[in-house]
């Protein structure tokens, strides 16, 4: 399950895909890119997260770990 990345010193994003994912679309304009998922709508959850401008793709693997481990809530 792989997601993507992209980073400046502008700005950048990660998408992070939480289900089965059958494709990823990426594109850059040089001022600003995108990253897309291709899915059915029956696994289509995914997540993209927004930062200030990045020198590398570090930020992206601890986005992934936060968003696929997510705690359980229980209410009582």
């Amino acid at each position: 399950m792989g997601g993507g990345v992209q980073y400046s010193e502008a700005w950048a994003l990660s998408l992070v895909p939480l289900g089965k994912s059958t494709g990823l679309t990426y594109w850059d304009a040089g001022g600003w890119g995108g990253l897309g998922l291709q899915d059915t709508a029956e696994h289509s959850e995914h997540a993209m997260v927004f930062h200030a401008g990045q020198t590398g793709p570090e930020f992206a693997a601890a986005d992934t770990a936060r968003l696929r481990n997510r705690p359980e809530v229980s209410v009582r």
